[in-house]
């Protein structure tokens, strides 16, 4: 062949007048003669390919373990290893055979063309380049979990995992240490404030009334009683015995005070059989009928009924045997013999601008600031300032600052806000002083 320049329309017509080659060898038999070939150990170029296979993973899975060494350092000064609970599951990567090839598998080769014996070693070379081009895909590829199957390079995961470990470990220790003193430092600062906080403990009270004169006439004032021990049914039997708004005589037949009698939220009055409750003069009906509303309304009492015996009898010359209650109170204010007065004695705002009752908070509020021309006085004096009332369930927080000396002024708006919880579905107050560390606990309703 001359070693002129060929064009292509030139090639195309020789290649076109060379005879066909033609092999009589079945497919089958071309394979059986690769295989003959392959067990014989005659080199070829898919020997030589497959060491390039083994070598090119090798090499690739060295470089990545090297990298990981390297960077440890300064994972552990940054403290970027997770815990070992939450690390990466490394340890769970084995070597799996589907994600190496075989080469001895029918899968992987390539059925040889009609051709002649030197087409069919092309397509094996083509087949082992593209079993290695895989191979190193699934090495270089970092969401594949397989790892080829060499020793060294298992040997090489391993000690990288043990690092790993070792090191999140540490780690963790570290973390639970600094958690744990953290958690005794905040414990014994919780329970070095709660040691430093006194608590104290009150007694509830009851009210005993009398009548106070006043410069715009005679109102119906409350003292209070501490006692412990006690019921309401007991409280309130002293109460009516002991009070001064109507004489001695009217009710000192009073035998027992029965609430939740005849009904639920209601009270009953026993006298002696054969008691005339009708002989009360007027202006005694009306002041027992005040002295009754400020004693038993902090009860919940809305009614009261009056028997003599088992018989019902009249209530002065209302001719009734029964007197209705209202449970409407807002507050306590003072008199100048420090005698308390319900809101709704003195006529006091019980209400807000949309015409509902005052909240519990509103109602200490208001009992800073007594309307003017009335001749009560506030029980949150000037150097009571309260702070904040807050909730918990039927639990009331009231949070004050006390900055006198006088404990009669903290006496009386102590004992002023205990009768006022008494109209609100409040169990307990507890009077905060943060500033003295001062936790007064006084419960509201007898039992």
């Amino acid at each position: 062949m001359s070693k002129k320049d060929w064009s292509e329309e030139e090639i195309e017509k020789t290649l076109t007048k060379l005879p066909k080659i033609e092999d009589s060898q079945t497919k089958d038999e071309l394979f059986q003669a690769i295989e003959q070939r392959k067990a014989s150990g005659t080199p070829s170029r898919i020997k030589q390919q497959h060491g390039k296979q083994w070598f090119f993973p090798t090499l690739a899975s060295a470089a990545a373990v090297l990298l990981v060494i390297l960077m440890i350092p300064s994972f552990m000064n940054s403290g970027m290893f997770m815990s070992s609970e939450n690390q990466a599951p490394q340890n769970q990567i084995a070597v799996t055979g589907n994600n190496v090839p075989d080469e001895n598998s029918t899968d992987n080769a390539v059925p040889a063309q009609e051709s002649d014996n030197n087409t069919a070693s092309e397509s094996e070379e083509s087949a082992a380049d593209e079993a290695a081009e895989s191979s190193n895909e699934t090495v270089n590829d970092p969401q594949e979990e397989g790892v080829p199957s060499s020793s060294d390079n298992s040997s090489n995961i391993d000690n990288e995992e043990n690092i790993f470990t070792a090191a999140g470990e540490e780690n963790n220790s570290e973390e639970n240490m600094n958690e744990e003193e953290a958690l005794e430092e905040n414990g014994n600062e919780i329970n070095a404030v709660e040691v430093e906080y006194v608590y104290e403990e009150e007694g509830t009270t009851y009210v005993t009334a009398s009548v106070s004169d006043l410069d715009g006439g005679q109102v119906i004032s409350l003292s209070t009683v501490e006692t412990a021990g006690v019921t309401k049914e007991e409280a309130s039997f002293m109460a009516i015995q002991d009070s001064l708004a109507v004489s001695t005589e009217a009710f000192e037949a009073l035998e027992e005070v029965a609430f939740d009698s005849p009904s639920p939220g209601e009270a009953t009055l026993i006298f002696e059989e054969d008691t005339m409750l009708e002989s009360l003069a007027s202006t005694e009906q009306l002041y027992a009928a005040d002295m009754l509303q400020e004693i038993l309304s902090i009860h919940q009492v809305t009614n009261v009924h009056f028997l003599a015996g088992s018989e019902e009898v009249s209530f002065g010359q209302s001719g009734e045997s029964y007197l209705e209650l209202s449970l409407m109170n807002r507050g306590y204010y003072l008199t100048e013999g420090d005698e308390f007065v319900s809101a709704r004695a003195a006529g006091e705002q019980m209400t807000n601008g949309a015409g509902d009752p005052l909240s519990f908070d509103e109602t200490l509020e208001r009992m800073e600031n007594p309307s003017a021309g009335n001749p009560y006085l506030s029980p949150i004096t000037e150097d009571i300032e309260v702070e904040d009332v807050r909730y918990e369930e039927e639990i009331a927080y009231v949070f004050y600052r006390f900055s006198g000396n006088d404990t009669e002024d903290l006496a009386l708006f102590q004992e002023a806000v205990e009768l006022t919880a008494k109209f609100f579905s409040l169990e307990e107050v507890q009077f905060v002083n943060e500033e003295r560390e001062e936790i007064t606990v006084v419960p509201v309703q007898l039992p």
